[in-house]
Protein backbone atom coordinates (compact mmCIF):
# COMPACT_ATOMS: atom_id res chain seq x y z
CA UNK A 1 0.00 0.00 0.00
CA UNK A 2 1.45 3.73 -0.63
CA UNK A 3 0.37 6.00 0.75
CA UNK A 4 1.24 9.88 -0.42
CA UNK A 5 0.82 12.86 1.46
CA UNK A 6 -2.42 12.04 3.24
CA UNK A 7 -4.15 9.53 0.16
CA UNK A 8 -3.41 5.98 -0.43
CA UNK A 9 -2.97 5.52 -4.36
CA UNK A 10 -5.61 3.38 -5.89
CA UNK A 11 -4.23 1.05 -8.31
CA UNK A 12 -4.70 -2.63 -9.50
CA UNK A 13 -2.21 -5.75 -10.32
CA UNK A 14 -3.44 -8.67 -12.06
CA UNK A 15 -2.75 -11.52 -14.01
CA UNK A 16 -3.52 -11.24 -17.22
CA UNK A 17 -2.85 -15.19 -18.88
CA UNK A 18 -3.18 -18.46 -17.09
CA UNK A 19 1.00 -19.30 -17.42
CA UNK A 20 2.58 -20.82 -14.60
CA UNK A 21 3.59 -18.24 -11.94
CA UNK A 22 6.60 -19.64 -10.83
CA UNK A 23 9.53 -17.30 -11.30
CA UNK A 24 12.03 -19.71 -11.07
CA UNK A 25 11.70 -21.10 -14.58
CA UNK A 26 10.77 -18.10 -16.34
CA UNK A 27 10.88 -14.22 -15.99
CA UNK A 28 7.43 -12.92 -15.44
CA UNK A 29 6.64 -9.30 -17.29
CA UNK A 30 5.16 -6.43 -15.54
CA UNK A 31 3.07 -4.38 -17.58
CA UNK A 32 3.06 -0.65 -15.93
CA UNK A 33 0.63 1.59 -17.24
CA UNK A 34 0.70 5.21 -16.90
CA UNK A 35 -2.15 7.87 -17.50
CA UNK A 36 -2.73 10.89 -19.16
CA UNK A 37 -3.85 14.07 -17.52
CA UNK A 38 -7.44 13.12 -18.74
CA UNK A 39 -8.41 9.53 -19.07
CA UNK A 40 -8.00 7.53 -15.52
CA UNK A 41 -6.81 4.13 -15.19
CA UNK A 42 -10.43 2.24 -15.74
CA UNK A 43 -10.10 3.95 -19.31
CA UNK A 44 -7.31 1.23 -19.87
CA UNK A 45 -10.07 -1.71 -19.50
CA UNK A 46 -10.57 -1.98 -23.56
CA UNK A 47 -6.35 -2.59 -23.82
CA UNK A 48 -6.60 -5.34 -20.90
CA UNK A 49 -9.17 -6.73 -22.48
CA UNK A 50 -7.58 -7.03 -25.95
CA UNK A 51 -4.54 -8.33 -24.30
CA UNK A 52 -6.24 -10.87 -22.34
CA UNK A 53 -6.94 -12.39 -25.22
CA UNK A 54 -3.84 -11.92 -27.39
CA UNK A 55 -1.83 -12.83 -24.51
CA UNK A 56 -3.81 -15.99 -23.08
CA UNK A 57 -1.42 -18.77 -24.79
CA UNK A 58 1.87 -17.17 -23.82
CA UNK A 59 3.86 -19.65 -21.66
CA UNK A 60 5.93 -16.87 -19.45
CA UNK A 61 3.64 -15.71 -16.89
CA UNK A 62 2.26 -11.32 -17.41
CA UNK A 63 1.13 -9.09 -14.75
CA UNK A 64 -0.51 -5.59 -15.60
CA UNK A 65 0.03 -2.67 -12.91
CA UNK A 66 -3.02 0.37 -13.25
CA UNK A 67 -3.18 3.09 -11.09
CA UNK A 68 -4.07 6.95 -10.10
CA UNK A 69 -1.96 9.22 -9.47
CA UNK A 70 -2.50 11.08 -6.13
CA UNK A 71 -5.31 13.39 -6.82
CA UNK A 72 -6.52 11.37 -9.97
CA UNK A 73 -9.18 8.66 -10.40
CA UNK A 74 -10.24 7.13 -7.13
CA UNK A 75 -7.20 8.40 -5.29
CA UNK A 76 -8.91 11.25 -3.53
CA UNK A 77 -10.32 11.40 -0.47
CA UNK A 78 -13.27 8.96 0.24
CA UNK A 79 -14.80 10.58 3.08
CA UNK A 80 -14.61 14.50 2.34
CA UNK A 81 -15.76 15.77 -1.39
CA UNK A 82 -14.50 19.36 -0.24
CA UNK A 83 -10.55 17.97 -0.67
CA UNK A 84 -8.05 19.00 -2.52
CA UNK A 85 -4.82 17.89 -4.05
CA UNK A 86 -1.84 19.39 -2.84
CA UNK A 87 0.24 21.01 -6.08
CA UNK A 88 2.82 19.16 -7.25
CA UNK A 89 4.86 18.95 -10.02
CA UNK A 90 5.91 15.72 -12.36
CA UNK A 91 9.14 15.65 -10.44
CA UNK A 92 6.98 14.13 -7.81
CA UNK A 93 4.96 11.67 -9.43
CA UNK A 94 8.10 10.09 -10.48
CA UNK A 95 8.89 9.97 -6.86
CA UNK A 96 5.00 8.53 -6.06
CA UNK A 97 5.65 5.75 -9.24
CA UNK A 98 9.14 4.35 -7.86
CA UNK A 99 7.14 3.83 -4.66
CA UNK A 100 4.54 2.56 -6.12
CA UNK A 101 6.83 -0.01 -8.11
CA UNK A 102 8.55 -0.53 -5.00
CA UNK A 103 5.49 -1.59 -3.21
CA UNK A 104 4.40 -3.44 -5.93
CA UNK A 105 7.76 -5.55 -6.55
CA UNK A 106 7.81 -6.41 -2.80
CA UNK A 107 4.19 -7.54 -2.29
CA UNK A 108 4.53 -9.50 -5.40
CA UNK A 109 7.57 -10.83 -4.67
CA UNK A 110 6.34 -14.76 -5.28
CA UNK A 111 4.53 -14.11 -7.92
CA UNK A 112 7.31 -11.52 -9.74
CA UNK A 113 10.08 -12.92 -8.46
CA UNK A 114 13.37 -11.45 -8.23
CA UNK A 115 14.00 -9.61 -11.33
CA UNK A 116 10.66 -9.26 -13.49
CA UNK A 117 11.06 -7.40 -17.25
CA UNK A 118 8.97 -3.75 -16.71
CA UNK A 119 7.35 -2.74 -19.81
CA UNK A 120 6.20 1.28 -19.84
CA UNK A 121 2.74 1.69 -21.22
CA UNK A 122 2.24 5.88 -21.38
CA UNK A 123 -0.43 8.36 -22.61
CA UNK A 124 0.35 11.99 -23.09
CA UNK A 125 1.69 13.28 -20.00
CA UNK A 126 2.50 9.74 -19.01
CA UNK A 127 5.33 9.83 -21.47
CA UNK A 128 7.05 13.12 -19.86
CA UNK A 129 6.71 11.19 -16.89
CA UNK A 130 7.87 8.13 -17.94
CA UNK A 131 10.80 10.02 -18.92
CA UNK A 132 11.20 12.11 -15.60
CA UNK A 133 11.15 8.63 -13.44
CA UNK A 134 13.55 6.74 -16.08
CA UNK A 135 15.84 9.92 -15.37
CA UNK A 136 15.04 10.02 -11.16
CA UNK A 137 15.29 6.82 -10.24
CA UNK A 138 18.38 5.31 -8.50
CA UNK A 139 16.94 1.40 -8.47
CA UNK A 140 17.76 -0.47 -11.99
CA UNK A 141 15.00 -2.45 -10.80
CA UNK A 142 12.66 -0.31 -11.51
CA UNK A 143 14.14 0.40 -15.21
CA UNK A 144 11.79 -0.69 -18.33
CA UNK A 145 13.51 -2.96 -20.65
CA UNK A 146 10.98 -1.13 -23.14
CA UNK A 147 8.72 1.90 -23.77
CA UNK A 148 5.46 1.94 -25.39
CA UNK A 149 4.98 5.95 -25.47
CA UNK A 150 1.26 6.84 -26.52
CA UNK A 151 0.53 10.18 -28.39
CA UNK A 152 3.17 12.05 -25.74
CA UNK A 153 2.61 15.75 -24.74
CA UNK A 154 5.01 17.95 -25.85
CA UNK A 155 6.84 18.53 -22.99
CA UNK A 156 8.60 21.85 -23.98
CA UNK A 157 6.20 24.15 -25.19
CA UNK A 158 3.63 26.49 -23.93
CA UNK A 159 1.33 25.14 -26.83
CA UNK A 160 -0.04 29.05 -27.49
CA UNK A 161 3.28 29.96 -29.57
CA UNK A 162 2.45 26.86 -31.70
CA UNK A 163 0.36 29.62 -33.23
CA UNK A 164 1.19 32.95 -34.95
CA UNK A 165 0.40 36.18 -33.30
CA UNK A 166 -2.48 37.75 -35.77
CA UNK A 167 -1.64 41.10 -33.59
CA UNK A 168 2.09 40.83 -34.38
CA UNK A 169 3.68 43.54 -36.42
CA UNK A 170 5.12 40.37 -39.08
CA UNK A 171 1.94 38.50 -39.26
CA UNK A 172 1.07 38.28 -42.64
CA UNK A 173 -2.33 36.84 -43.31
CA UNK A 174 -1.77 35.88 -46.78
CA UNK A 175 0.21 33.18 -45.91
CA UNK A 176 -0.03 32.63 -42.06
CA UNK A 177 -3.59 32.20 -42.32
CA UNK A 178 -5.72 28.64 -43.33
CA UNK A 179 -8.06 28.59 -45.88
CA UNK A 180 -11.37 29.79 -44.67
CA UNK A 181 -10.10 31.71 -41.28
CA UNK A 182 -9.52 35.32 -40.20
CA UNK A 183 -7.19 36.84 -37.83
CA UNK A 184 -10.33 36.70 -35.39
CA UNK A 185 -10.25 32.74 -35.40
CA UNK A 186 -6.54 32.52 -34.65
CA UNK A 187 -6.82 35.39 -31.77
CA UNK A 188 -9.97 32.68 -30.19
CA UNK A 189 -7.61 29.82 -30.38
CA UNK A 190 -4.80 31.22 -28.86
CA UNK A 191 -7.15 32.17 -26.18
CA UNK A 192 -8.84 28.96 -25.60
CA UNK A 193 -5.72 27.18 -26.03
CA UNK A 194 -4.17 29.52 -22.94
CA UNK A 195 -7.38 28.90 -21.13
CA UNK A 196 -7.10 25.21 -21.50
CA UNK A 197 -3.75 23.88 -22.45
CA UNK A 198 -1.02 26.61 -21.33
CA UNK A 199 1.20 24.46 -18.21
CA UNK A 200 0.33 27.19 -15.65
CA UNK A 201 -3.45 26.11 -16.42
CA UNK A 202 -4.52 24.20 -12.89
CA UNK A 203 -6.11 20.89 -13.10
CA UNK A 204 -8.08 18.52 -11.08
CA UNK A 205 -5.25 16.16 -9.66
CA UNK A 206 -2.98 19.43 -8.93
CA UNK A 207 -0.20 18.28 -11.33
CA UNK A 208 1.71 21.18 -11.53
CA UNK A 209 3.21 21.36 -15.47
CA UNK A 210 4.66 24.69 -14.90
CA UNK A 211 8.31 23.79 -14.96
CA UNK A 212 7.85 20.92 -17.19
CA UNK A 213 10.16 22.49 -20.16
CA UNK A 214 12.74 23.29 -17.41
CA UNK A 215 12.25 19.48 -16.66
CA UNK A 216 12.07 18.19 -19.86
CA UNK A 217 13.72 20.51 -22.45
CA UNK A 218 14.52 18.57 -25.51
CA UNK A 219 12.45 15.65 -27.51
CA UNK A 220 15.47 14.02 -28.12
CA UNK A 221 17.50 13.94 -24.67
CA UNK A 222 18.53 12.21 -22.02
CA UNK A 223 19.10 8.92 -23.66
CA UNK A 224 16.92 6.25 -21.71
CA UNK A 225 18.50 4.19 -19.51
CA UNK A 226 17.44 0.06 -19.25
CA UNK A 227 17.63 -1.99 -16.44
CA UNK A 228 21.34 -3.42 -15.41
CA UNK A 229 22.55 -6.75 -16.41
CA UNK A 230 24.81 -9.26 -14.98
CA UNK A 231 27.99 -7.53 -15.80
CA UNK A 232 26.45 -4.55 -13.85
CA UNK A 233 25.79 -2.12 -16.93
CA UNK A 234 22.65 -0.77 -18.08
CA UNK A 235 21.06 -1.80 -20.79
CA UNK A 236 19.36 0.32 -23.64
CA UNK A 237 15.58 -0.21 -23.91
CA UNK A 238 13.32 -1.20 -26.50
CA UNK A 239 10.90 1.58 -27.47
CA UNK A 240 7.65 1.97 -29.97
CA UNK A 241 6.51 5.87 -30.93
CA UNK A 242 2.68 5.92 -31.35
CA UNK A 243 0.96 8.92 -33.03
CA UNK A 244 -1.93 10.09 -33.52
CA UNK A 245 -4.22 9.70 -37.00
CA UNK A 246 -3.82 13.66 -37.88
CA UNK A 247 -7.42 13.50 -39.80
CA UNK A 248 -8.85 12.14 -36.30
CA UNK A 249 -7.19 14.44 -33.94
CA UNK A 250 -8.25 17.60 -36.81
CA UNK A 251 -11.98 16.65 -36.48
CA UNK A 252 -11.30 15.98 -32.92
CA UNK A 253 -10.25 19.61 -32.06
CA UNK A 254 -13.26 20.81 -34.17
CA UNK A 255 -15.80 18.81 -32.33
CA UNK A 256 -14.23 19.65 -28.97
CA UNK A 257 -12.83 23.02 -28.87
CA UNK A 258 -13.79 24.43 -32.01
CA UNK A 259 -10.38 24.16 -33.77
CA UNK A 260 -10.51 24.41 -37.48
CA UNK A 261 -8.95 21.63 -38.93
CA UNK A 262 -6.65 24.47 -40.75
CA UNK A 263 -5.05 25.64 -37.55
CA UNK A 264 -4.22 21.77 -37.03
CA UNK A 265 -2.67 21.23 -40.13
CA UNK A 266 -1.17 24.12 -40.58
CA UNK A 267 0.64 24.44 -37.07
CA UNK A 268 -0.32 21.80 -34.27
CA UNK A 269 0.91 18.72 -36.42
CA UNK A 270 4.37 19.69 -37.92
CA UNK A 271 5.34 20.31 -34.29
CA UNK A 272 3.58 16.61 -32.77
CA UNK A 273 5.15 14.91 -35.83
CA UNK A 274 8.79 16.84 -35.20
CA UNK A 275 8.67 16.26 -31.58
CA UNK A 276 7.46 12.04 -31.59
CA UNK A 277 10.65 11.99 -34.27
CA UNK A 278 12.80 13.38 -31.48
CA UNK A 279 11.48 10.97 -29.04
CA UNK A 280 12.92 8.23 -31.74
CA UNK A 281 16.52 9.55 -30.79
CA UNK A 282 16.05 8.24 -27.13
CA UNK A 283 17.28 4.87 -27.12
CA UNK A 284 20.95 4.71 -28.12
CA UNK A 285 20.82 1.21 -30.06
CA UNK A 286 18.43 2.50 -32.67
CA UNK A 287 17.51 -0.94 -33.73
CA UNK A 288 15.07 -1.35 -30.83
CA UNK A 289 13.16 1.50 -31.67
CA UNK A 290 9.70 1.38 -33.48
CA UNK A 291 7.57 3.95 -35.42
CA UNK A 292 6.44 6.54 -35.34
CA UNK A 293 3.25 4.09 -35.57
CA UNK A 294 -0.11 6.05 -36.53
CA UNK A 295 -2.89 5.16 -34.61
CA UNK A 296 -5.25 4.77 -37.46
CA UNK A 297 -8.79 6.53 -36.66
CA UNK A 298 -7.72 7.87 -33.04
CA UNK A 299 -7.37 11.05 -31.84
CA UNK A 300 -5.67 12.41 -28.95
CA UNK A 301 -7.06 9.27 -26.59
CA UNK A 302 -5.44 6.71 -28.65
CA UNK A 303 -6.41 3.50 -25.52
CA UNK A 304 -10.14 5.07 -25.91
CA UNK A 305 -10.07 5.29 -29.69
CA UNK A 306 -7.86 2.30 -30.81
CA UNK A 307 -7.39 -0.17 -27.70
CA UNK A 308 -6.68 -2.80 -30.40
CA UNK A 309 -3.91 -0.96 -31.75
CA UNK A 310 -2.29 -0.47 -28.19
CA UNK A 311 -2.36 -4.34 -27.39
CA UNK A 312 -0.57 -4.69 -30.65
CA UNK A 313 2.08 -3.15 -29.86
CA UNK A 314 2.13 -4.40 -26.33
CA UNK A 315 2.48 -7.80 -27.65
CA UNK A 316 5.21 -7.09 -29.98
CA UNK A 317 7.39 -5.49 -27.44
CA UNK A 318 7.04 -8.18 -25.22
CA UNK A 319 8.02 -10.23 -28.42
CA UNK A 320 10.89 -7.92 -28.81
CA UNK A 321 12.43 -8.19 -25.69
CA UNK A 322 12.15 -11.54 -25.49
CA UNK A 323 13.63 -12.43 -28.54
CA UNK A 324 16.48 -9.80 -28.31
CA UNK A 325 15.45 -8.05 -31.28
Amino acid sequence: MVTTKDITLAHTFAKINDASSSPSSRTPVLLVFINGLMLPRKQWSATLNQLSTLLASRTKPIYTLTYDRYGQGESRSPDNPDWKPTPHDLSAAATELDALLADTLATHATELGPHPTLIFVSHSIGVPLARIHNQQTTNSKHLAAAHLFLDSNIANTDFISIFPDPDSPDFDPSIQLPEGTTPDDLRGLRQRTRAMFHPSIPNPEGLDRSNLAELLPNADKPTLRGPEVSTGKETSPYLTVVGHDPVAFAQEGLRMQGTHVGFNEMYMQPVWDAYNEGLMELVAHKERVKGVIIAEGAGHFVQRDTPEVVARQVVDLIQRVEGGK
